[in-house]
C-alpha cells in the first residue's frame, strides 16, 4: 500500500513537470592524441568525421588537434635528423647492411639519403657502422692470412701453379696478393717455391738431374736448340747451364747462328743465299725497292721499299725532298731538290708558278696581285699607311707597308692627295706645316706679336691671324716667351707690370719708404728695392 503510494506521487511530479530527465550534451571535438604532437600518429572526430596526421613529402606533416570544440591543423616541419612516415616524424635510422663492424663482410651504411659502402685501402678496409644512430667508421689492417679484397678482409688460400715441387716446371705460388716464382740459385740449382702443410708459402732447392742445368727457373737438358741446328731459314734459341743465346743478323747477309754441340752453345755465321737477305735472325726473301717516278721532281709518288712506305713531301716552298731507288736492294734514298726560278715546293712536287702585280708596287695605284689561283688586294693598314702587294724577282708575294708621303693620305687602298697638318691645327704655339698633296704652307710672323697660322678645313687648306698673348712674342712662325714691360723698364716713379710667357709680377711696396721695382734684362724678368725718399705708394710706385 505504502509503495503505491510513493510511486503515484513520483507519476504526479513527473507530469507537473516538477522532475526533468538528464540530456547527455554531443562532443564535437576529440583528439587521440590529447594534444598537438607531431612525433606520434593521431586522428581527430570532429562532427562525426575523422581526420588523421598524415605527411607532406618526408620533411613535413599535417597534424590535426582540438583547441576547445573546435578542430585546427598545422603544416610543420620535422626537425633535423627526423623524417616523415605514417603520420609521425620519426628519427631517421641508420642502417648497416652487414650488422655493425665487421671487417669480413662488405656492408653499405644507409641513412636518409646519405650512403657508404666499406672499401679497401691498400691491406686494410675502411668500415662503416652505426653507432647511436650516426654513421662512423674505421680503418682496420686486416689480420695474417687475410687481404683487403673488394672491401672485406678475404682470407687468402696459398696456390702452386705447378701443384707441387717440381724442377722441370717453373711455377709461382700466389697468397696474400703477394707472388713467389721458381728461379736459378745457381746454374745446377732450382729455389722452388711451395704450399706448406699448414697454407704457408715454404721453399726449397732442388739440384737439377745430370746432363740438365737451371734455366729460368726450371732444369733443362745441358744443351738444347728450338730450331734443331744451323738452320738459317728459322729463328732459334739455344740453351745450355750457361745461358740463353738467340740467332740474329751480323749485317743485312749474314745470321748469327746459335747452335748446340754437346752440352755447349757455339756460334756461326751463315751467308744468305742470292735474293735472301737477314731479318729478325733468319734469311727471308729480300725486299725490292720500288720508285714509279725515278727522280720526277713534277710528280708526287711514294717509294717501297718491303712493307715501308717512302712519299715524296716539301721541306719548304723551295725544296723538294724526293725519294728514289739508288740500289734496287736497299730502301730509296731521300734527295733534296731545289725548285728553281719560277716554280715552287707543293704537296711533294714542284710547279709553276705565275705572279703578276696589277699596279707595279705603285703606292698611289689601288691594285692586287694574283698567283696560282689567289689575289691579293692592296689595302690600307691605317690613315697613313698602305699595305701593298708585289711579285718579286722570284715570283714569290711580297708585302710592304709604305707610308703615304706628307699631303697624302690612304684611302681605298692607295695613297691619295690630301691635308695634313703638323701641329694638329690652330696651335700658335707649335710650330706648324700643312700638306696639300705635294705643296707645303708653313706657320709664319705677321709682325712681332701675330702669327699666320695655317690649317686644314674640310680636306683643304685654310689659315687665320692669332695674336700672342702678354709675355709672348712670334718668332719663326710661333709664339714664343719674350719678357715685356708695361713702365718702359727699371722707373721706380711709375707702376708697372712684368711678364713672361704665362709668368708676371706687379711693381710692389715692401713697406711704407721701400719699393720692389720689377723689368725685363736680357729677356729675363729681373728685380730690385729702391728706397723712396718721398714715400712709397700702395700703387707700386714711388711719390715724387
Amino acid at each position: 500500500m505504502r509503495a503505491t503510494l510513493l510511486f503515484s506521487i513520483l507519476v504526479l511530479l513527473v507530469s507537473l513537470g516538477c522532475i526533468q530527465s538528464s540530456v547527455v550534451p554531443e562532443i564535437k571535438c576529440n583528439d587521440s592524441e590529447a594534444s598537438a604532437d607531431i612525433y606520434h600518429y593521431g586522428y581527430v572526430t570532429y562532427n562525426g568525421l575523422t581526420y588523421a596526421d598524415s605527411c607532406q613529402g618526408t620533411s613535413r606533416m599535417t597534424e590535426y588537434y582540438c583547441r576547445g570544440d573546435g578542430l585546427q591543423s598545422e603544416v610543420q616541419d620535422c626537425p633535423s635528423g627526423y623524417a616523415c612516415s605514417e603520420g609521425a616524424c620519426m628519427v631517421v635510422p641508420c642502417v648497416d647492411s652487414d650488422n655493425g663492424n665487421l671487417i669480413a663482410e662488405k656492408g653499405t651504411i644507409t641513412k636518409g639519403e646519405a650512403t657508404y659502402t666499406d672499401y679497401c685501402v691498400d691491406e686494410s678496409v675502411v668500415e662503416y657502422y652505426c653507432a647511436n644512430n650516426e654513421i662512423n667508421s674505421i680503418i682496420s689492417r686486416c689480420p695474417g692470412g687475410y687481404a683487403c679484397i673488394d672491401g672485406a678482409c678475404t682470407f687468402m688460400t696459398c696456390a702452386d701453379s705447378e701443384s707441387g715441387r717440381d724442377a722441370s716446371v717453373a711455377g709461382t705460388v700466389t697468397k696474400d696478393n703477394k707472388s713467389y716464382a721458381d728461379y736459378c740459385s745457381d746454374s745446377a740449382t732450382v729455389f722452388e717455391y711451395y704450399c706448406g702443410d699448414s697454407g704457408e708459402v715454404a721453399s726449397t732447392t732442388i739440384g737439377c738431374s745430370s746432363g740438365y742445368a737451371c734455366s729460368g727457373g726450371i732444369c733443362i737438358l745441358g744443351c738444347s736448340d728450338s730450331d734443331g741446328g744451323q738452320d738459317r731459314y728459322v729463328k732459334g734459341t739455344a740453351s745450355n747451364a750457361i745461358g740463353t743465346s738467340v740467332d740474329g743478323c751480323s749485317d743485312a747477309n749474314t745470321v748469327l747462328e746459335y747452335y748446340c754441340s754437346g752440352d755447349m752453345v757455339l756460334l756461326n755465321y751463315l751467308d744468305c743465299p742470292s735474293g735472301y737477305a737477314c731479318s729478325d735472325g733468319k734469311c727471308v726473301s729480300a725486299p725490292t725497292c720500288i720508285d714509279t717516278d725515278g727522280s720526277g721532281v713534277t710528280t708526287k709518288t711514294t717509294a717501297t721499299f718491303g712493307g715501308d712506305s717512302y712519299t715524296d713531301y716539301c721541306k719548304d716552298s723551295r725544296i723538294l725532298a724526293e725519294y728514289m731507288c739508288l740500289d734496287g736492294n736497299n730502301p730509296p734514298t731521300s734527295v733534296d731538290y731545289s725548285c728553281g726560278s719560277g716554280r715552287e715546293c707543293s704537296d711533294g712536287r714542284c710547279i709553276s708558278v705565275s705572279c703578276t702585280d696589277s699596279d707595279g708596287q705603285d703606292i698611289y695605284t689601288y691594285g692586287h696581285v694574283t698567283k696560282d689561283s689567289s689575289t691579293y688586294y692592296d689595302s690600307c693598314t691605317d690613315s697613313t699607311h698602305v699595305k701593298e702587294y708585289w711579285c718579286n724577282t722570284d715570283n714569290a708575294v711580297t708585302i710592304m707597308v709604305d707610308d703615304c708621303p706628307m699631303g697624302y693620305e690612304c684611302s681605298g687602298g692607295r695613297c691619295i692627295s690630301g691635308c695634313t697638318d703638323t701641329d694638329g691645327g690652330q696651335d700658335a704655339y707649335t710650330h706648324g706645316t700643312v700638306w696639300v698633296g705635294d705643296a707645303s704652307y708653313s706657320d709664319r710672323c705677321l709682325d712681332v706679336d701675330m702669327v699666320t697660322e695655317y690649317y686644314c678645313s674640310g680636306g683643304g687648306l685654310a689659315w687665320t691671324t692669332i695674336g700672342c698673348d702678354l709675355g709672348y712674342a712670334c718668332s719663326s712662325g710661333v709664339c714664343v716667351a719674350k719678357c715685356e714691360e708695361t713702365d718702359s723698364g727699371n722707373d721706380p716713379k711709375v707702376a708697372g707690370t712684368t711678364a713672361r710667357g704665362t709668368v708676371s709680377y706687379d711693381d710692389t711696396c715692401i713697406d711704407r719708404s721701400t719699393l720692389r721695382e720689377y723689368y725685363c734684362l736680357r729677356d729675363m724678368i729681373t728685380e730690385t728695392t729702391v728706397a723712396c725718399t718721398a714715400g712709397c705708394n700702395p700703387g707700386g710706385s714711388c711719390n715724387p
